[in-house]
């Protein structure tokens, strides 16, 4: 038991130093001694747990994104009303991109550095199905007259936009309007209603 902790600790290292580089200067520019050093381990021990970083890259990757999908995918599986899949949503995203705020910007830069292996990365996740799940569900309630007519990808566009924006800004709102970190995270979590309120009136037939 002690054993199987140590070596569940160690990868979680490895994980936490990855993810540390591969922010910092991408998969192309990371360098597996360079993670090893940052987890405080030696090359071979890194390489017993993951054979290449592109193996690396692709855990925390998945890691990252799985602590956002399986809520989600509850959710949209729900009988829930379409503004309640929208407002949980909206809290969880926010929540996700705090807790993580350098990977939208992260996953901007890896898009145009390497597409077809970020689109690879996104299917393998099954973040596209869910996706075209929700919007079905948006045309069907579109379609009895529920909610407002409109493409739903635009709908998806300006959840996302709404719930990154201030996130991805957060240095120069805090200059422009000279917030402390505290009154900041104080509106960022207001954000949550906020942006719930506005989809929802956007949404009214």
């Amino acid at each position: 038991m002690a054993e199987a902790l140590e070596l569940s600790t160690t990868e979680q290292k490895i994980l936490e130093a990855a993810k540390k580089v591969f922010i910092q200067k991408g998969l192309d520019g990371a360098r597996l001694d360079e993670i090893a050093n940052e987890a405080g381990i030696n090359k071979a021990l890194l390489h017993y747990y993951f054979k290449s970083k592109e193996k690396l890259f692709e855990k925390i990757f998945d890691e990252m994104i799985g602590k956002l999908l399986p809520d989600f995918s509850a959710i949209i599986e729900s009988q829930n009303p379409i503004e309640e899949k929208i407002e949980f949503f909206v809290h969880k995203y926010i929540d996700f991109v705090s807790e993580n705020p350098q990977l939208p910007l992260f996953m901007v830069t890896e898009i145009n550095r390497n597409p077809q292996r970020m689109k690879d990365l996104l299917g393998h996740t099954q973040n596209f199905i869910i996706l075209q799940r929700f919007a079905f569900q948006m045309i069907t309630e579109m379609q009895v007259g529920r909610i407002k007519s409109f493409n739903p990808l635009h709908l998806m566009l300006n959840i996302m936009s709404l719930c990154i924006f201030p996130i991805i800004s957060k240095p120069v709102i805090q200059a422009i309007l000279q917030l402390n970190e505290a009154d900041l995270n104080i509106i960022l979590q207001q954000r949550k209603e906020e942006v719930s309120r506005f989809i929802r009136e956007a949404l009214r037939p």
